[in-house]
């Protein structure tokens, strides 16, 4: 569970080091609020998803 974090932030801020950008900023902060919001009782591979989902949907933006 500590692994899945830090990989979202860690590719969110090499993401955001590479291409700065006011849209970009505010679906990230969309994704986090979506991500502090999730349900624990969640499996791991459906919260993966989630996250993976919100991703990209920020860099097709």
């Amino acid at each position: 569970m500590i692994f899945i974090p830090f990989w979202y932030g860690a590719a969110v801020m090499m993401y955001h080091t590479i291409i700065r950008r006011e849209e970009i900023f505010y679906f990230y902060k969309k994704c986090v609020s979506l991500y502090r919001g999730l349900n624990r009782g969640l499996t791991n591979w459906r919260m993966l998803c989630i996250i993976v989902d919100c991703y990209n949907s920020c860099i097709i933006q």
